[in-house]
């Protein structure tokens, strides 16, 4: 509350007003003059606020979890930052261009996007973990299109480079045969 509020309800009622004619001179509530003027009436609302948060403190808690999501912002500025991420990333999959919207690739995506490649779960908000991948590469012919387009995690789509899917999928059977033959002396039973 204001301190030159306070003030001028203390001396108004100074002078004899009662609290209606404090009310209504200076527009306020009745319990905005009692907080200043009653009887310890500063000391009676704060116990009563801690005695609710003590009493409601799970209450409490769900409200804080839905309004401070992650660090203190808000569900919707979460949202808006992701889709400034999204938004980057499709400018620099197009080649500067924009073949689709991040609403549209939210919409291919999901709601709980996984790596195409190796199904690790993605954080949209953590914008260096991830890549937008053309599908087949723009070396092999492929577009800028929206189908052509796959989530992947950044190690993964580092290590797909310039091939296309079927040529990295043969290429971990390779890795993996040879891991085996070197650790075991055996050739692996294919399980891919």
């Amino acid at each position: 509350m204001s301190t030159e509020l306070s003030k001028k309800i203390i001396e108004l009622r100074a002078l004899g007003h009662s609290y209606n004619e404090i009310v209504s001179m200076l527009g306020c509530s009745k319990g905005t003059v009692s907080y200043y003027i009653g009887t310890d009436q500063q000391n009676k609302t704060k116990t009563r606020c801690r005695l609710y948060n003590k009493n409601n403190a799970l209450l409490k808690k769900i409200h804080r979890f839905y309004s401070n999501h992650k660090n203190g912002q808000t569900q919707n500025s979460i949202d808006r930052t992701i889709k400034q991420i999204l938004y980057t990333k499709i400018r620099k999959f197009g080649d500067g261009k924009f073949m689709f919207t991040t609403d549209e690739l939210l919409n291919k995506i999901g709601d709980n996007p996984k790596c195409y490649l190796t199904g690790r779960a993605i954080d949209l908000s953590d914008s260096k973990s991830y890549h937008l991948d053309h599908i087949i590469p723009k070396s092999k012919g492929g577009q800028n299109t929206l189908d052509n387009c796959g989530i992947a995690c950044r190690i993964a789509n580092l290590s797909k480079s310039e091939m296309t899917y079927d040529e990295y999928i043969s290429l971990c059977k390779e890795v993996i045969t040879q891991h085996e033959i070197a650790h075991t002396g055996n050739a692996p039973v294919s399980r891919l």
